[in-house]
Formats: C-alpha cells, sequence, structure tokens
C-alpha cells in the first residue's frame, strides 16, 4: 500500500482506487518543488514515494477527469500529468471545526 507524500494527507493506495498517485519526477529540480510541497521535514524520497492527484489543479493534467467525461470516457481512465506539473493544492488535517477543505500551497 502506498500512502500520499504530502504531510497532511491520508490518502493510500488502496483506500479508494479511483485516486491516481503520481510517482516523483526524475527532473531534479522538478523533483525537488515536489517534495517543497509535501511539507515534511527531513522527507526521505524512496522509489515508492507518490503524491495524490488531489493535489494537483485540473490544468496539471493533460486530460481532466471532468473533461473525459464530458466525451465520454469512464471516470476510471488513468490520469496523465503534464511534464511541468507541480503539487499546488494541500488538503487541510481533518478537524473539529467547519471551514474549507482545500487551500494553495504557496
Amino acid at each position: 500500500m502506498v500512502i500520499c507524500a504530502v504531510a497532511t494527507c491520508s490518502m493510500r493506495s488502496g483506500r479508494d482506487k479511483s485516486v491516481c498517485m503520481f510517482s516523483f519526477p526524475k527532473d531534479h529540480k522538478l523533483r525537488q518543488a515536489w517534495i517543497s510541497k509535501c511539507r515534511r521535514e527531513n522527507y526521505i524520497l524512496t522509489k515508492h514515494s507518490r503524491v495524490c492527484e488531489k493535489h494537483f489543479e485540473g490544468s496539471d493534467f493533460v486530460l481532466s477527469r471532468a473533461f473525459a467525461a464530458s466525451i465520454g470516457y469512464s471516470m476510471n481512465f488513468q490520469l496523465q500529468l503534464k511534464p511541468d506539473a507541480v503539487p499546488s493544492i494541500i488538503l487541510k488535517p481533518k478537524s473539529k471545526t467547519p471551514s474549507s477543505s482545500k487551500s494553495k500551497l504557496p
């Protein structure tokens, strides 16, 4: 089971099969940008490290789920990130007070 590398995310690969998990990019500069967006101190990247689709904008994908559905693709098709995509959405940890569940990463 793979866990999303973003600090406040609890997404696991087996929990919701409709959510895609993405490997960290091979490009060093882009990989470092991804690591900084994960907001984990002293994070050690492994070959199994992943970030789930919930941390990317629709515009980060070659084909978004909404557009794919509008042209007849099933919701289970495999998402593909654009080559320069960087995670930009952080999910706030669940709290007891109602608030917005998403915020933009700086």
